[in-house]
C-alpha cells in the first residue's frame, strides 16, 4: 500500500511540476519588494458574482440536458408501470424548473445589486 502511495506522489508530483510558478501569486520586482498578484480574473465583488452566475449556467444547461434525456428514458422504458412514467414526469419538471431558476440567475442577481445599493 505504500508502495502504492508513493507512486501516485510521484506522477502527481512529475504532472505538477511543469506547471512552475503558475500558483505562485507573489513575485518580487527585482529591489526585493513583495507584488501579489490577484489569482482570481475579477477585479470587484460584482464580477465575482458574475462569474458564478455563467458557471451555474452552463452546469444547469449541461446537467438539465442529461436530466431530461433521463426522464425520456426513464419514461420510453417504463413499459406500461405507472410508477416509472410517474418518476420520470417529476424529474423532468423539477429539472425544467431547476434549469429556469439557474438560467434565471442574472436576473437575480442584479434585483440584489439593487436591494444593495
Amino acid at each position: 500500500m505504500k508502495k502504492i502511495v508513493f507512486a501516485v506522489f510521484l506522477v502527481l508530483l512529475f504532472l505538477l511540476f511543469p506547471l512552475g510558478n503558475r500558483f505562485l501569486y507573489a513575485q518580487t520586482n527585482g529591489q526585493g519588494i513583495i507584488i501579489f498578484q490577484n489569482p482570481l480574473r475579477a477585479e470587484s465583488f460584482d464580477e465575482i458574482l458574475d462569474i458564478v452566475a455563467n458557471i451555474m449556467r452552463v452546469l444547469a444547461v449541461g446537467i438539465g440536458t442529461i436530466m431530461i434525456i433521463w426522464g425520456g428514458i426513464m419514461i420510453m422504458t417504463s413499459a406500461g408501470s405507472e410508477e416509472k412514467v410517474t418518476k420520470g414526469k417529476k424529474i423532468i419538471k423539477w429539472t425544467i424548473i431547476g434549469v429556469v431558476i439557474a438560467l434565471s440567475a442574472s436576473f437575480i442577481i442584479d434585483l440584489i445589486r439593487e436591494l444593495l445599493d
